[in-house]
């Protein structure tokens, strides 16, 4: 048998498995299927029983059979997950770029980022359904890949602290336990500005510094973590310092949430401004936030408050949480016609004193991306002084998942889709590693006893 009929056969494995299974534990008040028709913008059509479990079968199996790069380039020859391919295709067209065609300038492309996610889902599953031969599988192909990628990672994403701890508690492996200590070591010692009391970075269009808000308190929040996960008062000091400071300066509490990308941190100014500038072929906005942005921030707060135990975390995480609750709607991102959410909100001024009226941006979804808010619910609900105040949205959430994010043709998810669930343009129907690494964080956290 060759390598790829030996995944398909594994593939076929994870099928089995997990519908003998049962998929685990669900929420409560949320069974799979179950439906929030009270909710604006919920589907109308009911979810058939187990349909969650299909979905993530699905994922998986999308994952293993076509998302692996053997570019004998990544990683030591090792390969990765492609960025995006089109399911089905024959040879399979894959890292599609701006168009609608295979980037040839992005042949070698790839995402760390993505690898660890997929691996983590992998250990959740594998500690759900431990007989899965084929999340057993791909835990032993992408193993060497995360550790050649993450032996000592300086990344100023915070949130890959969580999923590294997260690592090292389901896989039992202390190499994402070290991992872990020496990401928020180089955020402590590179990243932070003890002088100022801030994260943030300096190049050479921004010489007086900026900062990424989501970037920052992710980082922050990483730090709060840490202190208390590796006896570090110091760190958890700094992480504090620095989060307080991001709301001092880039919270909109009139609106409960953030701008996102602010400069002058060393100029002397009174206010520190927006920034909007180019960045290769994008153009940056530092006034718009999105969701995926705030999904992560929301996690990174939960996951802070559940580790240090601090009240005041878990009430700014309902801080930005509660305005996206459909029956709340108050910053107007969720979709009352079709359900989810848009992909964000822009706010037009040049500080936090004067953000100018905001607009709702409704062009697009970010289908992947706006997952992050059924996990950030369902953690957020896991507290028991929450008694279960997000359940409608978990309920909600997961049926989107199910009837509208999960692009069926594609058995996959994919990054942008229009406002009515249909591909943005009609062409533009390939599925992203990202997209459905996040999906099935979300779905997992489900089933987990305890979610994270």
């Amino acid at each position: 048998m060759n390598a790829k009929m030996r995944v398909v056969a594994l593939a076929v494995s994870l099928i089995v498995v997990t519908a003998c299974t049962g998929g685990g534990p669900r929420p409560r008040g949320a069974p799979s299927g179950s439906v929030s028709p009270s909710l604006p913008g919920s589907t109308s059509a009911p979810v058939a029983p187990g349909q969650t479990d299909m979905v993530v079968r699905a994922l998986f199996t999308t994952m293993a059979t076509e998302g692996h790069n053997p570019d004998p380039t990544l990683n030591g020859g090792l390969g990765a997950l492609y960025i995006n391919w089109r399911h089905g295709t024959n040879p399979l067209v894959v890292n599609i770029g701006g168009g609608d065609q295979p980037d040839p300038l992005g042949t070698h492309r790839h995402d760390p980022l993505t690898d660890l996610r997929y691996l983590d889902d992998l250990w959740v599953q594998k500690s759900l359904h431990p007989d899965d031969a084929t999340a057993a599988a791909e835990i032993d192909r992408y193993t060497p890949i995360v550790k050649s990628e993450f032996a000592q990672p300086g990344d100023k994403r915070g949130w890959t602290y969580d999923v590294l701890m997260d690592l090292a508690r389901t896989s039992g492996d202390p190499f994402y336990t070290n991992s872990a200590q020496y990401l928020v070591t180089y955020v402590d010692s590179t990243l932070f500005h003890p002088d100022v009391g801030a994260i943030y970075f300096v190049d050479a269009t921004h010489p007086t510094g900026y900062y990424r808000t989501d970037e920052v308190l992710d980082s922050a929040c990483a730090l709060i973590q840490a202190g208390r996960d590796f006896n570090h008062p110091e760190w958890a000091a700094d992480g504090k310092r620095a989060l307080d400071y991001v709301y001092a300066h880039a919270f909109l509490p009139s609106h409960s949430t953030f701008l996102m990308v602010l400069q002058d941190i060393t100029a002397g100014t009174p206010a520190q401004s927006v920034s909007r500038y180019r960045y290769r072929n994008q153009s940056i906005d530092g006034g718009v936030a999105r969701l995926g942005e705030v999904g992560t921030m929301a996690l990174s707060l939960l996951h802070a408050a559940k580790v240090s135990g601090d009240p005041s975390l878990l009430a700014r995480a309902r801080q930005l949480l509660d305005p996206l609750t459909a029956s709340n709607n108050s910053l107007g991102l969720w979709d009352t016609a079709n359900g989810g959410y848009f992909s964000g909100i822009k706010f037009p001024g040049s500080t936090q004193d004067a953000p100018g009226e905001p607009s709702v941006l409704r062009s697009y979804k970010e289908s992947g991306r706006q997952t992050l808010m059924l996990q950030a619910f369902h953690l957020a609900d896991s507290f028991p002084e929450m008694h279960g105040a997000y359940l409608p949205m978990e309920q909600s959430l997961t049926q989107l998942i199910d009837t509208k994010i999960f692009y069926k043709p594609g058995q996959g998810v994919l990054y942008q889709m229009a406002p009515d669930w249909q591909p943005y343009r009609p062409t533009w129907t390939w599925v992203t590693s990202e997209a459905m690494d996040i999906t099935l964080q979300a779905l997992l956290s489900l089933s987990r006893p305890t979610p994270w």
